[in-house]
């Protein structure tokens, strides 16, 4: 009888362990691809029980991002650039015209973002003079493919982007922007793979993947363990890196250049403890400004005056110009 029973707890507990082995692979694979078919899940709140179901087995579907405009409609010149940073990675690119003198500014966007959601902080930028380049990451836009990494393969990307403009801009200052997983693809190149900008501008990171996932499943009211481990290990499967390190509050101790931290208030996505842990872990010398009353979005688009404020104290304190006279 002992044994049956021992039996049918094995099985149960076998079956229960592939059930979510299950979950958490549809839930890496669909959190890492974009559809081409224009499928958005709905927000949370007004889901049925089962779209709930359905979306606790197989992952949230986030349409490919398309970019609906470019700097011509503001009336910026601009050009379309195209590299590659590596086997089937190919980088989509713009570039707007600024003065010689003035140090180059690279933008990277976030986890789901495009060239079109860095406009207004070219915007401002453009405004001031300074050169600039827009990298847009692969699965968005006109760069190849249609998955993301979340920072992991991405940080490749950043390093051929800044190899490419480093060479293009000889002699020149170069201060990198990262707005949430662009964020983490630059501090993971910069520890990975020692590229050395002059400044960073770090726009809502996150601490850690892990630490990410189990927040977002807590807000959910969903124990996090083991799913966040489960989709964490096969994210790290399906793009062939261990993403449990995958850890910006890790990478930014390797910095060595000045570093302008942002984060909103009201960021549910990264907390304000994950923002401190890695603001405590920065060796380099470093700026927090927090915006109140904003959560986790492009604070050039939310909050221009106090971004350009910030960006302008933050550059003319280190002496990389200024985005106002």
């Amino acid at each position: 009888m002992f044994r049956k029973l021992l039996k049918i707890c094995g099985i149960t507990a076998t079956l229960l362990f592939l059930i979510l082995a299950f979950v958490g692979y549809q839930n890496a694979r669909a959190m890492m691809e974009f559809n081409t078919t224009g499928e958005k899940t709905p927000h949370f709140e007004s889901m049925s029980a089962w779209e709930k179901l359905h979306l606790f087995a197989f992952g949230f579907q986030r349409p490919r991002p398309q970019n609906q405009s470019d700097p011509s409609g503001l009336k910026i010149p601009f050009m379309d650039i195209m590299i590659s940073a590596a086997k089937d990675r190919d980088i989509h690119l713009w570039k707007i015209p600024g003065h010689e003198e003035k140090p180059v500014f690279v933008l990277f966007h976030g986890f789901g973002g495009n060239l079109e959601k860095m406009l207004p902080a070219s915007k401002i930028l453009h405004r001031a003079g300074f050169p600039i380049y827009m990298a847009e990451f692969p699965g968005s836009g006109e760069s190849s493919g249609n998955q993301s990494t979340i920072g992991i393969l991405e940080s490749t990307d950043v390093k051929a982007v800044f190899d490419y403009v480093r060479d293009k801009e000889s002699g020149k200052k170069i201060i990198l922007f990262g707005s949430s997983m662009g964020a983490a693809a630059i501090t993971r190149a910069i520890a990975l793979d020692g590229i050395k900008p002059d400044a960073l501008v770090l726009e809502s990171p996150f601490d850690s993947l892990l630490e990410t996932l189990k927040n977002r499943f807590e807000r959910l009211n969903i124990p996090a363990f083991p799913l966040a481990h489960l989709i964490t290990g096969w994210v790290s499967f399906l793009c062939g890196a261990n993403a449990f390190e995958h850890a910006p509050a890790d990478y930014v101790k390797f910095a060595s250049m000045p570093i302008l931290l942002l984060h909103g208030e009201k960021d549910v996505n990264v907390t304000s403890a994950q923002i401190n842990l890695i603001y405590q872990n920065i060796k380099s010398p470093k700026i927090l400004q927090v915006f109140p009353e904003v959560g986790h979005k492009f604070f050039a688009q939310t909050s221009p005056e106090l971004w350009e404020n910030a960006l302008s104290a933050f550059l003319k304190l280190h002496r990389l110009d200024s985005l106002k006279d």
